[in-house]
């Protein structure tokens, strides 16, 4: 009978163990988030660039407020930035459908450490943030 239960016990640390191992090593999923106006401005916005230095209340940095999401869409829908392309022509914060041409998304992917360095100061959005304000650009920039 001994014999029996220490074949046993091999055979559970050689092969279940193992098994056992990796079934509790799942990695956590990516997290995403719907890219509509409402969501970015309360998982983004306010939480990131809405500080009384940046684009809080009163006109903000840039003449840019994002206070709330009705003003976050006036103020940056279609709206100009200041910024020109390589073709010297005006940028809008956001160009519905065109992330590539909108300063929002642009600067929220712009490199840190450049002369003009990325948003919000001080540390990058998490990815997944950066990809649903580029979703919610590409697909018509919804006041939603």
């Amino acid at each position: 009978m001994a014999n029996k239960a220490s074949g046993f016990r091999r055979f559970w640390r050689g092969a279940m163990l193992p098994l056992a191992a990796a079934a509790c090593e799942t990695s956590a999923p990516t997290p995403t988030l719907q890219p509509k106006l409402s969501v970015l401005h309360a998982e983004i916005f306010s939480k990131s660039c809405t500080n009384s230095a940046c684009h809080g209340e009163g006109t903000g940095a840039g003449n840019l407020s994002l206070k709330d999401a009705a003003t976050s869409y006036t103020q940056l829908v279609g709206k100009e930035s200041g910024e020109i392309d390589d073709a010297g022509k005006p940028l809008n914060r956001v160009e519905p459908g065109k992330p590539d041409k909108s300063v929002l998304w642009i600067v929220l992917d712009r490199p840190f450490g450049k002369a003009k360095a990325g948003m919000p100061p001080g540390a990058r959005l998490d990815p997944y943030k950066v990809d649903a304000v580029k979703a919610w650009i590409a697909a018509g920039a919804k006041n939603d």
